[in-house]
């Protein structure tokens, strides 16, 4: 995981350095690689937003109580704890 954030941070500080280079027009390799670290970004933000929607989720899945759907109420006067005053 440590190196995917590293591939993430190298292109994109790539990018930010190179973004006003001398392009020298088609086949600039200047340009070819910002494009593969724009691909990079692209394809590990998404596996980064899906990672964090997923443990995002289970910490609530977590937090959440189950739902107890059929919850036995108590039958018994003395479970109830009425008190009869006579």
């Amino acid at each position: 995981m440590g190196w995917l954030t590293l591939a993430v941070i190298c292109a994109g500080i790539y990018i930010i350095e190179e973004q006003d280079h001398d392009c020298c027009g088609e086949g600039c390799p200047v340009c070819r690689q910002i494009a593969v670290a724009q691909r990079i970004i692209e394809a590990f933000g998404r596996f980064y937003a899906a990672l964090l929607l997923a443990v995002l989720l289970a910490v609530l899945a977590s937090r959440v109580k189950p739902l107890t759907l059929f919850r036995t109420a108590p039958s018994t006067l003395v479970a109830l704890k009425i008190k009869f005053n006579c």
